[in-house]
């Protein structure tokens, strides 16, 4: 099938060279998963597959080595926390206040939506693919289930909380 040549191919790229080659697939892989979040589950089993075989990592000029997943949970960590950060949400809000038009605001918000549940999917999905622990889990649960930097939970944040909880 399509996932074992794409697999095969990967595998070939066993060594990269350096972080920017690195950043460049894992930032693919995040605006794919953004995009397109009917394909989390095979985004997931990639990087299952990656991470188990251990194919894609480059070594620093210390020679230490930096694996995928690794690397690829670090960014994952800051998209989540761009999701939570009071500061972006805010942003969000202003932006979505200053469209006029009913139907841009509804795609806007529709484009920010989509984009926080492909990070909360892929997440979700690596969970049961135990690359990410119970640990990293309970952290983010707390994020979403807990206030916001003092503030208290209200008809908005609440909602928006449980629906990524939901979705």
């Amino acid at each position: 099938n399509n996932y074992d040549l794409l697999l095969n191919e990967i595998k070939n790229f066993q060594i990269i060279e350096d972080s920017i080659i690195m950043e460049k697939a894992v930032t693919r892989l995040i605006s794919n998963i953004k995009t397109n979040q009917v394909y989390t589950e095979v985004y997931s089993k990639l990087v299952y597959d990656i991470n188990k075989l251990d194919l894609w990592f480059y070594i620093n000029e210390d020679n230490s080595k930096t694996n995928f997943i690794n690397y690829l949970l670090k960014i994952l960590e800051k998209e989540f926390f761009n999701i939570v950060d009071i500061n972006n949400i805010n942003k969000e809000k202003e932006e979505l206040d200053n469209i006029d038009d009913d139907d841009e605001k509804f795609e806007e918000e529709s484009y920010y939506k989509k984009q926080k549940k492909g990070i909360i999917l892929l997440i979700c999905s690596l969970y049961n693919k135990n690359i990410i622990n119970n640990k990293i889990i309970e952290e983010i649960l707390r994020y979403l289930i807990n206030p916001i930097e003092g503030f208290l939970p209200d008809e908005n944040n609440l909602d928006r909380k449980s629906t990524r909880l939901n979705s």
